[in-house]
């Protein structure tokens, strides 16, 4: 036999302390093919069978020093030991020793005196079976490792308790445990809801077990919890792996939670973009046809998504063709661009349009090149866009005609002053007296327009106090259906409710039969004028009126006709001043902008809708008053006819000489003394003088020092001094915030003798600072009636 062959041969350690019985077995086993290492005590069996790392070891029992027992648990304790066969030899073959050995870890034992054909045999069965247990532990020990180090979680437990029994790495990093922690646990503690799968049989999990049991390897989702105790999504599968008699299920799972959050997220980004304010489509890149589009641009066409999967952006944005579509379109497709905007018009599916701004990006939808368009409806912007301008357009008119119209009253105050001293202090023959009094008529006709263009400014003098709407549209009737005349009839639709709204009456009188004359000259052949009361929380603003509407709640005046209406590209220049729909010669274009400028310098607003062929409606919206804010009832100022006269010292302060001396002249007719400042220093130079002033009357509007500042530091110098303040126009608020401040009463320019004379007595005799204005040139609603 070769050197070769011989190695391969199983060793065998022999431990017995008889010469003689070593020498039998050593012959023995020479002759069944087997190497030996023989010794002679216990001692010397652990070291040797350290060394030579033997097949298998025959150890008697009964040894000096160390006996078999202690020898063969010394060998199991070593990492080869474990597994060695031992064979243990014995002369005592009682049930005790017996016992003892396989206590110790004997593999089997055997009686002496030794039986050389039993001995090889047996041998030679306890190595077959070393090397089929090898083979297992081999086979166990891979699928171990394989289980170990699965890329999924392994959780395997009894099926009757539920007792976790073993683990592999990966259901330690899932569930955030350590491996101990998860073999004292139950599977129940890792689903929250498996409790409730027990007794339930139709429940997913309790199905999934039962199915398991029966041999099969159901697959399921589910959500587990880990030790920190956040939820954690998996996929699923149970596997039965012993017998009856040991129920034993094998749970593997796949954590699936990134994926799980990342379909929420898609879910929630679908819903975002399906749910947007803004218009989002996605056609695609080689055809065009259109494969998403969202709810807020399916509304806002009118169509529905199985008909715009027929369609493409052609059929939409209507003014582009194909091949200008393909130049906007083709930067994007050869990537040197990565977004494309611009403005266009979408077309809804009725036909109407309405101008939208596209951001236009070439992405990958379901793996295909696909264009998404981030469309935004400027419909509103524009309107607002166009309000404002509107407004800021009013804003500078409104600026301009106010300083036009200041300089103007000081001209008519001289003029009007001027005239009627002459007329009154003059013998005139008839011719004359008629020109005098054409004169005056005229000046006084441009005093009326210097009042609608100071409406028009919201620069007017006004006396706003609470009225009951309703009331004041009931009293107008008789007047409007006299000025109307028969062709036209008047339907009235009052709210129920009192509608309270603090506004100069005359003022408001004005403005409505201003809108019923021009509803009258709107139906020439007859028609019906319509006028409605009601409340309004609020209303949505108009493209043609500015951005400044505060909310609130507000008492609505409406007046609509039934006449011929007004064409779109007018309406929105219908309150600018000396624009009319009338022809030339019939109208000064003033009546709509006296309504605008009266109801904004009241803090309401106004909206103008119509339609050629379809009639007009202009609604006055002014801000609600509740009953619980009136005021006290306040008394008007006496207006009797008999022009009062004085001896009180009146300090006259004018900064426009012509105005000053006007003044001058029709005080001093009526018996004052007088004193003149051409300026607020000059008066103030009076006032420091010491000399007495009873009243001071003052301009407004004056270079340098304002009436306004004047009056603030003249009460410095004397408290109790009264003021009568003049002025062009008028500003709200000064005259909210400061007039009542200085206890002073208001008259307006232009002025003649008698309302300055009267204004000047209320001004003296007022005990109270109750502020008083008077306007020289008040007239009736009728002759206040504007023109388109």
């Amino acid at each position: 036999m070769n050197e070769s062959a011989a190695s391969n041969r199983p060793l065998v350690l022999v431990v017995d302390d008889d010469p003689a019985v070593r020498v039998l077995i050593n012959a023995t086993l020479e002759a069944g093919g087997y190497r030996i290492c023989e010794v002679g005590d216990g001692r010397s069996a652990i070291s040797r069978f350290a060394e030579i790392e033997p097949d298998i070891v025959l150890l008697d029992v009964m040894m000096p020093g160390i006996d078999g027992f202690d020898t063969c648990r010394k060998i199991r304790q070593t990492a080869r030991g474990k597994f060695t066969p031992i064979l243990m030899l014995t002369a005592l073959d009682d049930a005790e020793s017996i016992e003892r050995a396989y206590e110790a870890g004997a593999t089997d034992f055997e009686t002496k005196p030794v039986r050389p054909r039993m001995l090889v045999k047996r041998l030679e069965h306890m190595l077959r079976a070393k090397a089929t247990g090898e083979a297992l532990r081999a086979s166990e020990q891979r699928f171990k490792l394989l289980t170990e180090y699965a890329p999924e979680a392994i959780v395997v437990f009894d099926y009757d308790s539920g007792r976790i029994v073993d683990v592999n790495r990966n259901a330690i990093r899932i569930f955030k445990l350590e491996r101990e922690a998860l073999l004292r646990a139950n599977v129940v503690d890792l689903a929250p809801d498996a409790r409730s799968a027990a007794g339930d049989s139709r429940h997913p999990l309790r199905r999934a077990l039962d199915q398991a049991i029966a041999g099969k390897a159901p697959a399921f989702s589910w959500q587990f919890v880990n030790g920190e105790g956040r939820q954690v999504w998996c996929e699923a599968r149970m596997i039965r792996i012993s017998d009856a008699a040991e129920p034993l299920v094998r749970l593997s799972l796949v954590d699936i939670s990134k994926e799980r959050r990342r379909e929420h997220e898609a879910a929630q980004l679908g819903r975002i973009v399906e749910e947007s304010l803004n218009e989002i489509y996605i056609f695609r890149a080689d055809t065009l046809k259109y494969v998403f589009v969202n709810s807020g641009a399916r509304t806002n066409l009118g169509y529905s998504m199985a008909e715009l999967h027929a369609l493409t952006p052609l059929d939409l944005e209507h003014l582009f063709t194909r091949d200008s579509l393909e130049t906007l379109i083709e930067p994007l497709r050869d990537r040197s661009r990565r977004c494309i905007g611009f403005s266009t018009e979408h077309r809804r599916k009725d036909g109407s349009t309405y101008p939208v701004e596209v951001d236009l990006q070439l992405t990958e939808y379901k793996d295909r090149p696909a264009f998404v368009a981030n469309v935004v409806d400027v419909s509103e912007y524009r309107e607002t866009e166009a309000a404002l301008r509107q407004a800021q357009k009013m804003e500078a008119v409104g600026q301009l005609t106010g300083g036009v119209a200041h300089d103007f009253n000081n001209l008519l105050t001289v003029v009007i002053g001027n005239l009627e001293l002459l007329e009154e202090t003059t013998a005139w023959n008839s011719e004359q007296q008629l020109l005098m009094h054409d004169a005056l008529e005229s000046a006084r006709r441009g005093a009326e327009l210097t009042r609608r263009l100071l409406a028009f400014a919201r620069k007017q003098i006004l006396e706003p106090k609470v009225t009951e709407i309703n009331t004041l549209v009931d009293s107008m009737l008789q007047l409007l259906r006299r000025t109307l005349g028969e062709p036209i009839s008047i339907e009235l639709a009052n709210d129920t409710q009192t509608l309270l709204a603090k506004v100069d009456v005359p003022q408001l009188e004005s403005a409505i039969l201003n809108l019923a004359i021009n509803a009258r000259d709107a139906m020439p052949e007859g028609g019906k004028l319509t006028i409605e009361t009601r409340a309004a929380t609020s209303p949505a603003r108009k493209a043609y009126d500015d951005a400044g509407i505060a909310p609130g709640d507000y008492a609505v005046l409406s007046v609509s006709d039934t006449g011929t209406g007004i064409e779109p590209d007018l309406l929105g220049r219908v309150f600018d001043p000396f624009v009319t729909t009338k022809e030339i010669g019939k109208g000064s274009g003033l009546g709509l902008s006296m309504v605008y400028g009266f109801v904004k310098q009241s803090d309401g607003y106004v909206t103008i809708d119509s339609e050629p062929g379809r009639g007009t409606r202009v609604d006055l919206y002014f801000p609600l008053v509740r009953p619980a804010e009136l005021p006290a009832e306040q008394s008007g100022a006496d207006t009797g006819k008999n022009v009062p006269t004085g001896e009180e010292t009146i300090l006259v302060v004018e900064d426009d000489a012509a105005v000053r001396a006007l003044a001058m002249r029709m005080l001093g007719k009526l018996g004052y003394r007088l004193l003149e400042a051409e300026s607020g220093a000059a008066a103030l130079d009076i006032l420091d003088s010491g000399r007495p002033v009873d009243l001071m009357f003052t301009d407004i509007v004056m270079r340098g020092i304002s009436g306004i500042e004047l009056a603030d530091k003249a009460h410095e110098l004397r408290p109790r001094l009264k003021v009568l303040f003049t002025t062009g126009y008028s500003d709200s608020n000064i005259l909210s915030n400061r007039l009542l401040a200085n206890a002073a009463s208001l008259i307006g320019k232009p002025y003649g003798q008698e309302a300055l004379g009267n204004a000047v007595r209320d001004a003296l005799d007022a005990k109270d600072p109750v502020r008083r204005h008077a306007d020289a040139g008040a007239d009736t609603p009728e002759s206040a009636a504007g023109r388109r």
